[in-house]
């Protein structure tokens, strides 16, 4: 069924094609991690701007096409800025980000993984 969608979580993974669409593996609450689409968004002068980034945490306003997802907006909540400065910290946190985008299986609501996920940046932020 198509229509607009909303959902919170986070941005996993980001590839940019050639024609300057963004493809975001995202875990969103609800609905688990897949893939959506963000139109124009490779191109560097994009609305949507670090809300594309990996670790990314926000509001999700999608649009559901007969066939994948499309981000319209995202309200960002979190962008884990000290993280993003400190080397080591980063290294672990792109780490478990790799782990959940390979080992949780595509479209398998996972809310609890998700919240532990979100907490547990907090705390080697602090």
């Amino acid at each position: 069924m198509q229509g607009f969608v909303s959902a919170s979580g986070v941005v996993l993974r980001r590839q940019d094609s050639p024609e300057g669409n963004r493809s975001l593996y995202v875990l969103l609450k609800g609905m688990g991690p897949f893939w959506i689409t963000a139109m124009g968004a490779g191109k560097g002068h994009s609305r949507l701007g670090g809300a594309t980034e990996p670790l990314v945490w926000g509001l999700f306003h999608l649009y559901k096409g007969p066939t994948r997802y499309y981000l319209r907006e995202m309200d960002v909540k979190d962008d884990l800025w000290p993280i993003r400065t400190e080397g080591r910290g980063l290294r672990r946190a792109l780490t478990w980000n790799r782990l959940i985008s390979e080992l949780v299986l595509p479209q398998h609501p996972c809310d609890d993984l998700l919240a532990h996920f979100y907490w547990t940046l907090h705390i080697l932020a602090d």
